[in-house]
């Protein structure tokens, strides 16, 4: 038995309220992406279950009490409680998604009239409470150790500061160095037309995407597949102990980099990601990476960015190769890389378990909700 979710609470898209008319406190306003400031009124004094509608179609979240439903997340008001739990129907949603139900392709968007077409499985109020809690349970042991692995990165970020100082103020008087004086050159890949699926085997050629470094975490399985009847013009594969980065990405995102700790074979650099071959007697990878990434710094790189109107920032060889950075001596580096290194073999560790409690809990969902 099915029953329409409009039948149990009434969609409603709420008036926007735009980001200059946000404010540094008041009541919390909620969009499509979650809380994005706070305003003096509010439209809910009730927490109610928010559908992202524009922008990010599908996203979902759980307002607080007395919080702002913005105008690109649709609010499922005056939900029938008698019959639905609001958490059930968070993680309900959260597995079946709204494929569906997403209209227009320039512009993707969520209305009402496609909600309409959404049925729910009739569920007692009882078994919805044990699926909660279940759910919870198991969805909050995930939650804290990302919280875990967070703790852990901004340790490794108090620790580049106390060593190294602030690269922007350089009060340590650390020496001024140009990259183009500690690197041997910046090589560039290739980006063919690929296929965006998962390789069966590591002798079968991948290309990375920019996401495999988009987030200064080297992920690998960000790549899409060479085609068989496509000639490998050019071969720029990526080794243990590359520094990978950026050249082109949105404004936010150009110029982050990674250190690859390790890595499959045949993963090939696109033509949008340089690899800085750095000279290993003057400068750590690890250093260099972490003063890449660090918050000012990052600024300073992305500052290097050009790019016209309706074009993707892109810095250039030449730009970068004339970055400026402090260079402490290669042992105080090396040393900062050794305790950078067994942080590294902890996350690891809380990685693994991570993704043993996300299978766990995507098993829970198919078990109660397919």
């Amino acid at each position: 038995m099915k029953v329409k979710l409009t039948d149990i609470c009434r969609p409603k898209q709420w008036k926007i309220i735009s980001m200059n008319q946000l404010l540094n406190d008041g009541y919390p306003v909620y969009g499509a992406n979650g809380k994005i400031g706070y305003y003096s009124e509010h439209n809910h004094e009730k927490p109610v279950l928010l559908i992202g509608c524009r922008g990010s179609c599908g996203s979902l979240h759980i307002t607080e009490p007395f919080s702002y439903a913005n105008g690109n997340a649709m609010a499922l008001d005056d939900l029938d409680d008698s019959k639905y739990l609001l958490k059930y129907l968070y993680y309900f949603f959260s597995n079946r998604g709204f494929v569906d139900v997403i209209s227009g392709s320039s512009q993707p968007q969520i209305t009402r009239t496609g909600l309409e077409r959404v049925v729910l499985p009739v569920v007692p109020l009882k078994k919805q409470k044990q699926i909660v809690q279940i759910l919870d349970t198991a969805n909050n042991l995930r939650q804290k150790r990302e919280e875990q692995l967070a703790l852990l990165d901004d340790y490794l970020k108090s620790v580049f500061i106390e060593i190294f100082g602030d690269p922007i103020f350089n009060y340590k008087k650390w020496p001024l160095v140009e990259l183009n004086s500690i690197i041997e050159n910046i090589d560039s890949g290739w980006s063919p037309v690929c296929v965006d699926n998962h390789r069966e085997s590591q002798d079968v050629p991948v290309v990375l995407k920019l996401g495999a470094v988009t987030y200064c975490v080297f992920n690998q399985l960000k790549y899409k597949i060479i085609p068989k009847d496509v000639d490998i013009k050019k071969r720029v594969e990526v080794q243990s102990k590359d520094l990978l980065f950026t050249r082109k990405n949105t404004k936010d995102l150009v110029g982050a980099s990674v250190y690859v700790f390790k890595c499959e074979r045949n993963l090939l650099l696109p033509d949008t990601i340089f690899r800085l071959n750095y000279k290993n007697t003057l400068v750590n990878g690890i250093y260099l990476w972490k003063l890449f990434t660090e918050k000012g710094f990052r600024k300073v790189i992305q500052n290097l960015a050009t790019g016209s109107a309706g074009s993707m920032p892109n810095i250039s060889k030449e730009k970068l190769k004339k970055l400026r950075m402090p260079l402490p001596s290669l042992n105080i580096q090396n040393k900062f890389a050794s305790i950078v290194e067994q942080a590294q073999q902890i996350k690891q560790k809380m990685r693994a378990s991570l993704d043993e409690m996300d299978n766990h809990f995507n098993a829970l969902m198919q078990r109660y909700f397919e």
